[in-house]
């Protein structure tokens, strides 16, 4: 299988930083709890809530070592509030009575001088950050893992990993929780197996575990928080049991060489980007226990071709642009044929799916046939055999760091966006004639061996070497002759070359890319060899990015950019 890259800051950000906003949104702040109340002479402060019930919200008292009540005015207490001991220096030891289940976020945040704390069975959750800054802590310590409990079970919550170049961590058979950030970064972890005791996984649990290939969630698990499992780049598999009820914002994201998902009966949502970016899936069945789907859950899952949906809530293909997915909706539009979704257990799905014995996906739909996918081993992959491919689709070489080149066959007629995005080894790629349309890609930002004519730089295949102008050898050029036998000018190729002030452009070009000319600020006049309508034919609408005129074999095309971005044209006699 080719060997997924360490997922790149420029996507994990983003899911982190989706993450934090939701995490942030569902704080269970103090405030926002009901009639903060002070007990006698104690020193605690609670609150009631929606239970019936009260929270410890606050202390001021003098006492070191402290037990907070299990009761107030008759009622239970059964949480601590968020920040309701933070920057609480001078306390040393916490019990919690077995009442409490829930403790708050930074709960304890900034408690230096807390050296022992003891947490019963019954907590079930424990918020971001509750012990952050409690530096002087004593940990239970069992394997490679932190944890706290009780003198009976000292073991009840894994807290965090001892470091995080761990590779392994046997987590203790009596955990019943782990901790949110618990194995947060740890992108070395490699082995590690849930017990079936673990009712709870925190949020961001496991981010960006890179390394992790396999893991188990056990029957019992009632959620899957917030980014529990997002950016694990090289899980193969995941089975969510029927205990889980439901699969919280941004679970999965990035989990990009996830090609299996099964989710059992039982989940009944599944919240905002929950499977975002899996990019190697194919096909995923939502069960008819879902009642709720939250929004883009499968944002730029564009090899997602199968959706078989059972749940309650009617969904369409129209549907899934906005809900599903996000920046590859152009392009899924484009191809949205080769995407279905059937509402019944009954129904066959139309296209077809195969992965041959060198790793290659291969999707049919209809007469066409789409390379969807490379998960080989080979450095040097060379395509020839596959004579029926017509496109190479969108993320089809992403990520494959093993590759340093690449042949497509002829035939092939379309290269799709970012078909070879982040696949920073490639030196060689061969382009065949046959190709008519390639889409904004990103050859121009790798090490690759071009052909090189005039002032640019070009990519072909044996017998043509000039089918693609991938972009100018120089920004401070100021002509530029184009190979007669050149079929596509790259998006951007030109970009920023402000001292160009003419350029010719054969009639055998078929393809003008976004922005080829922008910021071309001395370039008024282009020269083509084709005709009016080729032109019109072959540019994109923001392919110049200034006044130019373009003489064509038939006529003259005045080109007005307006600042807004618009164009104005007329088409003037020769």
């Amino acid at each position: 299988m080719c060997r997924m890259k360490t997922a790149p800051r420029k996507f994990i950000i983003p899911i982190l930083f989706a993450l934090t906003l939701t995490v942030v949104a569902c704080a269970l702040n103090a405030c926002q709890l009901f009639g903060r109340k002070k007990s006698g002479t104690e020193g605690f402060f609670f609150v009631s809530n929606s239970e019936n019930a009260y929270y410890v919200s606050g202390y001021d008292g003098e006492d070191t070592e402290i037990t907070i009540p299990s009761r107030y005015e008759g009622k239970a207490v059964t949480g601590i509030a968020d920040e309701a001991f933070q920057d609480c220096n001078n306390l040393t030891a916490v019990t919690i009575p077995n009442s409490v289940k829930n403790i708050g976020e930074e709960a304890f945040k900034g408690c230096g001088g807390l050296t022992n704390i003891t947490i019963p069975d019954g907590v079930t959750n424990i918020g971001v950050g509750a012990f952050d800054g409690c530096d002087s802590l004593q940990f239970n310590q069992y394997d490679n893992g932190y944890y706290l409990g009780s003198k009976k079970n000292p073991y009840v919550i894994l807290i965090k990993a001892i470091n995080m170049e761990i590779t392994s961590c046997v987590i203790h058979e009596n955990t019943r929780f782990i901790h949110s950030r618990a194995f947060y970064f740890c992108e070395d972890l490699t082995n590690l197996e849930i017990p079936d005791g673990v009712k709870s996984i925190g949020e961001l649990a496991f981010f960006l575990c890179e390394s992790l290939t396999d893991i188990k969630i056990p029957d019992g698990v009632t959620s899957i928080e917030l980014g529990a499992f997002a950016g694990c780049a090289r899980l193969a598999d995941i089975e969510i049991p029927d205990s889980v009820t439901s699969i919280k914002a941004g679970a999965f994201a990035w989990c990009a060489g996830l090609t299996d998902i099964k989710i059992h009966d039982g989940v009944k949502s599944i919240g905002d980007l929950a499977f975002a970016w899996c990019v190697s899936l194919t096909e995923v069945k939502i069960p008819a226990s879902v009642t709720r789907i939250g929004d883009r859950i499968f944002a730029e899952c564009v090899r997602l071709f199968r959706i078989r949906n059972l749940s309650g809530e009617e969904l369409s293909i129209d549907d899934l642009y906005l809900k599903f997915y996000s920046d590859c909706a152009d392009c899924i539009k484009m191809h949205k044929e080769l995407y279905e979704i059937l509402n019944d257990e009954e129904t066959r799905f139309d296209n077809e799916i195969t992965i041959d014995g060198n790793g290659v996906w291969i999707l049919k739909s209809g007469e066409k046939e789409y390379l969807i996918g490379y998960f080989g081993t080979s450095e040097n992959l060379d395509l020839s055999e596959y004579t029926e491919l017509d496109e190479i689709y969108t993320y089809a070489f992403l990520l494959c760091e093993t590759l340093k080149s690449v042949t497509i066959p002829e035939g092939v007629t379309g290269i799709c966006e970012r078909a070879f995005w982040s696949c920073d080894g490639i030196t060689d790629i061969n382009i065949p004639d046959s190709v008519k349309n390639i889409e904004n890609e990103e050859f121009s930002y790798f090490a690759l061996n071009y052909n090189e004519y005039g002032n640019a730089y070009y990519l072909g295949n044996e017998n043509n070497p000039y089918v693609v102008l991938i972009k100018a050898k120089d920004k401070n050029i100021t002509e530029c002759e184009i190979n007669e036998n050149t079929k596509f000018i790259y998006g951007s190729a030109f970009r920023e070359c402000g001292n160009l002030d003419s350029i010719t452009i054969p009639d055998g070009v078929r393809s003008i890319g976004k922005k080829a000319f922008y910021e071309c600020g001395k370039l008024t006049e282009i020269c083509y060899g084709g005709t009016i309508s080729d032109w019109y034919n072959s540019v994109k609408d923001d392919s110049l990015g200034n006044h130019c005129v373009v003489v064509c074999a038939d006529g003259v095309i005045d080109t007005v950019i307006l600042p807004d971005g618009d164009e104005e044209t007329s088409d003037l006699p020769e």
